[in-house]
């Protein structure tokens, strides 16, 4: 015969939990840019100037590797000659000119294409602006797995950081992304770079344009100079701001000394009448 279970009176010890075997885990990718990389450049501070060289050198960097992709539409070819900026000779910007093609208008007979359909071009001139690689927002997003690459004109002033930003951009699109951060087909990894990830293929190795002055060809000195042109581009006439910032300086602080050799020679020592009195004040009362 069973009995039946006497209830306990005492408190009831905890039943054991199971303990579950725990797996290691991932952490999550990081949305959040690292901070631009702060990089010498000669033309910031009140006295800094654009490199001439470092000019020429990155309009060579943006015309083989980024007119691919980028426009600079706020840009024309007369002002790479420009004083403050690459100083190319007037021969050399109609060559340069010369080497892009430019929408051309109706022809005599009003057409805007050839007999096989191709739009008319022709020969550029100091005065065109630099051309799109595409022909239409459409056609640059279809070429580019659907993203749109912005123009460059004013890419440094649309940033926040500036240069640095667009250098960072540029040197840290070839690092390789660590084992937590997936990166889906069609972008690539990029540090500096909101969430990590960035449409823009790698621009620029090791290698990527022979400068003709000697100058190493390393990534870092590539985009140093693209940047720089890139800077230009987006401020041309700095030099020249600057120059006439440090002219007015110079008057408004010679005018200061005259002034005051003006209040010391004429006004220093002198009151107004009545300004200050001497006695008991009896002075001014009126004689009788």
């Amino acid at each position: 015969m069973e009995t039946a279970p006497q209830p306990q009176t005492g408190p009831v010890p905890p039943s054991p939990v199971p303990v579950q075997a725990q797996s290691p885990v991932t952490p999550a990718p990081s949305s959040e840019a690292l901070p631009p990389k702060h990089v010498a450049w000669s033309f910031t501070g009140a006295f800094g100037i654009y490199d001439r060289a470092a000019l020429q050198r990155g309009f060579q960097v943006y015309k083989e590797v980024c007119s691919a992709c980028h426009a600079l539409s706020h840009v024309a070819f007369r002002n790479l000659g420009d004083p403050g900026g690459p100083e190319f000779s007037q021969d050399e910007v109609k060559a340069i000119a010369a080497s892009y093609k430019i929408p051309g208008g109706p022809n005599e007979q009003g057409q805007t294409v050839d007999a096989n359909g191709t739009p008319l071009t022709r020969p550029g001139t100091p005065a065109d602006y630099f051309p799109s690689p595409f022909a239409n927002e459409q056609a640059a997003r279809t070429a580019n797995n659907g993203a749109l690459p912005p123009d460059l004109s004013l890419i440094v002033k649309a940033r926040e950081g500036n240069q640095d930003y667009v250098y960072s951009i540029v040197t840290g699109d070839s690092q390789r992304p660590p084992a937590n951060e997936p990166v889906p087909a069609g972008l690539y990894y990029d540090p500096y770079f909101p969430r990590h990830q960035i449409a823009m293929p790698p621009p620029l190795r090791n290698g990527s344009v022979t400068f003709s002055d000697g100058t190493p060809n390393t990534l870092e000195q590539e985009a140093h100079d693209v940047v720089t042109f890139l800077a230009w581009a987006s401020e041309p006439t700095m030099d020249e701001r600057k120059r006439v910032g440090f002219v007015v300086m110079l008057y408004l602080i010679g005018f200061a000394v005259l002034l005051f050799f003006a209040y010391r020679r004429i006004w220093h020592g002198h009151h107004d009448v009545g300004a200050v009195g001497e006695g008991t004040g009896d002075e001014t009362r009126l004689a009788p």
